[in-house]
């Protein structure tokens, strides 16, 4: 039956009993135009009187990613929770379209089931079907063109055929009930899923616009508020709740307001659509209540107004004008725009028709036409060929997935938090009882030692955590500790952050801290029992001479700063790569040895020029800088803590990886690093392949574990001179368990054939590429080619265009320019990665 709107704002009625029947068995509620109606009290009046109740929400679908929304839907608006059902369309013209499809969201198992039951009994729709469909969107997407939009309008309204009526049937979604009892080919399932996995160009709140319901918001935003003034009435505004799929407004004479519209460009229309009012009356009982729907006054006098995401603002505001002045009888002599460029329509097919009557005039300065079939010939053949090396690519038969691997991926239940550091204590753990003094909390392994040190801040007598944090980004300390707060991985820790943890603004790379007074006290009332040092620039081909600074030098200044403020230990997070050629044996929890090398005299040649450091480093089989100045760090910080007579601890963890356990099961941080960081570069085709031509257990260790190890160094009894280095990596029971880092990325491109995330044939090269650059010297000669050198040209490229916009007074996306920076800093990570891996 016919629902008459109560009002322009609420398209729903207060009240369903009038309207029910002895036959009525279903509700249907529509969230028309992109309105989220608010349902709540209908669904719960259609419950009481035993009614179905489905939603329509394929006009009101926003993405998962975070809005305004998410309070009342976390997961983008599905539906109310009371209803049976809910269901979205995915068609040619709806929003985060697939060309077809649709998801329906049942919840009721009884209704769930029989409805699977009646589709398993439907044949599969056809690839012709599918492929109409298909060749219809690009045609429409071709003409979306303004100017060939305004010419197909043309030619198509002079040949006296309607061009709503056209389009109305092009996007009809079923010209059958046999059609739409069909189930959807696999091709359309493929589309949609890889649709649903990129909800976020379809959130509702989107600051950078990179949405498409973000966008239509901010141009209704422009257009409801400049035509509202004017006494225009917009149907469903509502509460604001609106994605605006279609911006409908009521007007008395829509077809003058639609011809005055499009006569001054705008694609305004008041048939294209497919609603339809219900003037009918359901058999029996009520007849009052079921008088014929008013509604047909309302669809009668409803317009839709063109709002695309690629509209500007200044389009909304001359689209608002133009309504207002149509409203007000003013025709006004404005250019044209929505539908513009007839001119170029008409060049174009003013150069048709030259084409058709005068072709030579054209057709000379083409190819011959034995050239032009010798061409087509080679290129048919060449695709022939690029389809088979595709389909070469894609049966590599390392693509096919590790039973080991499937079954890693079933979820098994344990503790993790806060519960798994309760559940898992430290073994000799002993009690701090006074203040820690931690840096690099804002980083990877620091933000877990961070975690750990406050789910056990009680066991430990924690009473103070100060964290020695620098000004970054134009952010202030305050800033940063704020953003630290309010980090989804101490959430579950939040209570104890807000009761012990404080910032203190310092640089440890720069003299002093950056501070103006030299010999600064203390400032907490807390004394300070220990430092841990876990801050550190983690590049590996810094300049000896910068690796020097921000390794050594800060290392050496945290140090004194633990000295002249009475901590009684110090905790420095140094490497498990400290050794410059490792033995096949297992590394010993010593200082390395530097044969005759002083390592004071190595730092100072290394922070003056650098030179016979860097010698040195090659001399004693260090892969970078990186590793070759922790381990002169290692050495002068135990001299520097012997000196004084303070307890020295060094913790080495090997590749930290993904957390077992806490803050969460799988926690890798807030942005790719390590062995993750490695992982995204292959899956957003950073990079191409690394090379690991060893079977050998990759060393990555989960950061909670390092955390641990850095809690039970910090706060264990105090160690001889043989106790005071502790590996926090893999040991022999263990690397068993372990697989090569050519197993794991391997297993990496195995995960993304199975979700799909990268075509078959480019995971097969990829696979190729890692099996041959096992060979030393192909990797030299392809890593150039394939990882560094598109990366350079795509450099080149950002910054010729950076200069060239910035001639014009204009600049590339801040995200294009920092993606390109990143890339390039990453560009050379193959061959770093290498020394690490094996």
């Amino acid at each position: 039956v016919g629902v008459d709107p109560p009002s322009h704002e609420q398209m729903l009625p207060s009240k369903l009993a009038p309207f029910v029947t002895p036959e009525t068995k279903l509700v249907v509620i529509t969230h028309l135009f992109g309105t989220v109606h608010n349902a709540n009290a209908l669904i719960r009046e259609a419950k009481e009187l035993g009614l179905v109740v489905f939603e329509d929400c394929a006009q009101a679908f926003v993405g998962t990613a975070g809005s305004s929304l998410a309070a009342t839907w976390p997961r983008g608006f599905r539906g109310h929770e009371g209803s049976d059902a809910c269901f979205v369309s995915f068609g040619n013209i709806k929003t985060l379209t697939a060309l077809g499809g649709a998801v329906g969201h049942v919840r009721k198992k009884s209704i769930r089931d029989c409805m699977r039951r009646l589709e398993n009994k439907y044949p599969v729709r056809s690839q012709m079907q599918r492929l109409s469909n298909v060749l219809i969107a690009f045609i429409f997407k071709i003409f979306c063109r303004p100017c060939l939009y305004g010419l197909a309008e043309a030619m198509i309204s002079a040949a006296g055929f309607s061009f709503d009526d056209l389009v109305i049937e092009s996007f009809r979604g079923f010209k059958s009930v046999s059609e739409i009892r069909q189930k959807p080919t696999l091709a359309t399932l493929e589309t949609l899923l890889e649709r649903l996995k990129t909800q976020s160009e379809a959130t509702f709140d989107d600051p950078k616009l990179r949405s498409s319901v973000a966008c239509r918001r901010r141009i209704a935003e422009i257009v409801i508020e400049r035509i509202t003034q004017g006494g225009i009435h917009v149907p469903t505004k509502g509460d604001g709740v609106n994605g605006w799929w279609l911006l409908p407004v009521l007007a008395e004479n829509p077809r003058r307001l639609v011809a005055e519209l499009i006569q001054r460009g705008f694609d305004a229309t008041c048939t294209s659509t497919q609603l339809k009012s219900v003037s009918t009356m359901a058999k029996g009982g009520k007849p009052s209540a079921l008088r014929p729907s008013e509604g047909k006054d309302f669809m009668d006098r409803v317009v839709y107004l063109p709002l695309t995401p690629e509209m500007s603002p200044s389009d909304a505001e001359a689209l608002a004008a133009a309504i207002l002045d149509i409203q007000r009888n003013q025709v006004s002599k404005a250019g044209k725009r929505g539908r513009q460029g007839t001119g170029v329509a008409i060049v174009a097919l003013f150069l048709g028709l030259v084409l058709m009557l005068r072709p030579m005039w054209i057709t000379s300065w083409l190819l011959s036409a034995g050239l032009t079939l010798r061409l087509l010939i080679l290129g048919s053949i060449l695709l022939v060929l690029l389809v088979l090396f595709a389909r070469w690519l894609a049966a590599d038969k390392d693509l096919k997935m590790d039973p080991q691997l499937l079954k890693c991926m079933s979820a098994r239940p344990r503790p993790e938090g806060v519960a798994f550091c309760k559940q898992v204590g430290l073994q000799g753990l002993g009690r701090i009882d006074g203040a820690v003094l931690l840096t690099g909390a804002t980083g990877f392994v620091g933000g877990g030692i961070l975690f750990s040190m406050l789910a056990r801040a009680n066991e430990l007598g924690v009473t103070r955590i100060v964290l020695l944090i620098r000004k970054r980004s134009g952010k202030t300390v305050e800033d940063r500790m704020e953003e630290l707060r309010n980090s989804h991985h101490l959430a579950e820790v939040r209570e104890a952050f807000d009761e012990l943890v404080v910032g203190l603004e310092g640089d440890v790379a720069e003299r002093d801290f950056g501070w103006k007074e030299t010999n600064r006290g203390w400032p907490y009332q807390e004394p300070l029992k220990a430092v841990l040092h876990c801050a550190g620039d983690v590049r590996f081909q810094q300049p000896v001479q910068k690796a020097a600074l921000s390794l050594v030098s800060a290392t050496l200044q945290m140090q004194q700063l633990a000295s002249q403020w009475d901590a009684s230990r110090f905790l420095f997070v140094s490497t498990a790569f400290v050794h410059g050629v490792p033995s096949t044996s297992c590394l010993e929890e010593k200082l390395v040895e530097l044969r005759d090398f002083d390592p004071m005299e190595l730092y100072r040649d290394a922070v003056s020029h650098g030179s016979w450091a860097a010698r040195a480093m090659r001399e004693l089989g260090f892969p970078n800088t990186y590793t070759f100045t922790k381990a002169v760090a290692e050495h002068l910080v135990v001299r520097a803590c012997d000196s004084e007579s303070m307890d020295v601890r060094i913790v080495r963890p090997g590749i930290v990886g993904p957390a077992w356990a806490f803050p969460w099961i799988g926690w890798a941080g807030d942005k790719p690093s390590t062995i993750i960081g490695g992982g995204t570069l292959l899956a957003r085709r950073g990079l191409r392949f690394f090379r690991d031509g060893t079977d050998h257990a990759c060393p990555v260790v989960p950061v909670d574990f390092v955390a641990d190890v850095c809690i039970g160094a910090l706060a264990g009894a105090r160690s001889s001179s043989q106790g005071r280095i502790l590996h926090a990596t893999l040991d022999r029971s263990e690397a068993c368990n372990m697989p090569s880092f050519n197993k794991t990325i391997t297993h990496l491109i195995q995960g993304l054939a199975l979700t799909g995330q990268l075509p078959l044939p480019e995971l097969g090269l990829m696979m190729k590429l890692m099996k041959l650059s096992d060979n030393e010297t192909i990797f030299w000669l392809l890593n150039p080619l394939v990882n560094v050198l598109p990366i350079r040209i795509l450099h080149f490229m950002s910054q010729a265009a950076t200069t060239s916009l910035g001639l014009l007074g204009m600049q590339l996306p801040k995200g294009t320019v920092d993606g390109t920076r990143a890339l390039v800093s990453c560009c050379t990570l193959a061959e770093q990665y290498h020394p690490f891996t094996s």
